[in-house]
C-alpha cells in the first residue's frame, strides 16, 4: 500500500475499519483478494515475493503495509516487504509479542511501515534500517502514506479528514468511501513532501489515486473488522482506469 486511513474504536461492534490504496507496477503480477490456498488468510497476493500490501485473518488478524519512500537507501536484494504482513497474519502472538520481535530484525528490509491488530490492540511499526518505532493509536482516524505514521502528507491529510466528515454522515456508506480513494488531484507544490525523487514525481505521487502510465493504483481496498466477521472490498484497476470489484464476507473462528 502507498496510502492507508484507519478508524479505530476499540470498544465500537465494528472496532476497526480502514481503507487503502495499493501504488505498483501494473505489469507485476498479482493474484486479487481472495483466500489463499496454503494459509487461512484473505488477502491479494504480489506473485513475485509471495507476499501481500493488506489482509486478514480467518482468526480476526489484519496487517497492511507502506513502503518507506527513500531511494538512496533502497537496496533490491533485500527480502520483500509484503512478508511481514503475511508473517503477522499467519502468527498467533500478541501484536506487542511479534513488533517487539520484528524490531530486532528491521536492517534486513527496505523502510517500512506496518499497521497490525490482532484483535484487541493496533499497533504500528517504522523500520528504517537499524531503527524502528513502535507506534500506538489513540481512538479515532489516522493515516500514513510513505512517510511516517500520522506524518502531515497531503494525500494523507486530505483523506483522514474526508473520510471522518463522511464516517459521520449516515447517509453515506461504505462505497462512498471507496469513492474517495480515486481523487486523482495532485496536492500545490508549496505543500509536497522532498523525498528525494524530483519535483515531477512527488507532484504525480502526491495524488490520492495514482496515474503515471506503466505505474500507478491498482487497488482500493476497504477492511471492516467486526465484532464476529471481516467484510472486505476491493477494486481493482489497469492502467487505462478500468476496475474489476471483489467483496468476502469472512467469519471470525476463534
Amino acid at each position: 500500500m502507498c496510502l492507508i486511513a484507519w478508524c479505530w474504536r476499540p470498544h465500537a461492534a465494528t472496532p476497526l475499519i480502514v481503507i487503502g490504496n495499493r501504488d505498483e507496477f501494473h505489469d507485476r503480477p498479482t493474484l486479487p483478494l481472495a483466500r489463499w490456498d496454503d494459509a487461512p488468510i484473505w488477502a491479494g497476493r504480489d506473485q513475485v515475493g509471495g507476499g501481500s500490501w493488506m489482509g486478514v485473518s480467518e482468526s480476526g488478524r489484519f496487517a497492511a503495509l507502506t513502503n518507506f519512500r527513500a531511494p538512496d537507501a533502497m537496496d533490491p536484494d533485500k527480502p520483500t516487504r509484503g512478508q511481514l504482513v503475511r508473517d503477522f497474519l499467519a502468527a498467533d502472538s500478541r501484536a506487542q509479542d511479534h513488533l517487539d520481535q520484528l524490531a530486532t530484525q528491521t536492517h534486513r528490509y527496505n523502510g517500512f511501515n506496518l499497521l497490525v491488530f490482532d484483535g484487541q490492540t493496533l499497533l504500528g511499526l517504522e523500520g528504517r534500517g537499524q531503527q524502528a518505532r513502535l507506534r500506538r493509536f489513540d481512538p479515532g482516524v489516522g493515516q500514513v502514506s510513505n512517510g511516517d505514521f500520522l506524518a502531515p502528507w497531503p494525500k494523507g491529510l486530505w483523506l483522514a479528514q474526508q473520510w471522518e466528515s463522511a464516517l459521520q454522515d449516515p447517509t453515506l456508506n461504505s462505497m462512498h468511501w471507496l469513492g474517495l480513494l480515486q481523487n486523482d488531484q495532485p496536492a500545490p507544490d508549496t505543500a509536497l513532501p522532498q523525498t528525494g525523487v524530483g519535483l515531477e514525481r512527488e507532484r504525480a505521487l502526491s495524488a490520492v489515486f495514482v496515474r503515471m502510465g506503466r505505474y500507478g493504483t491498482r487497488a482500493s481496498t476497504l477492511v471492516q473488522r467486526h465484532t464476529e466477521h471481516i467484510e472486505l472490498h476491493e477494486r481493482r484497476f489497469d492502467a487505462q482506469g478500468a476496475h474489476e470489484e471483489t467483496a468476502h464476507r469472512v467469519p471470525i473462528r476463534v
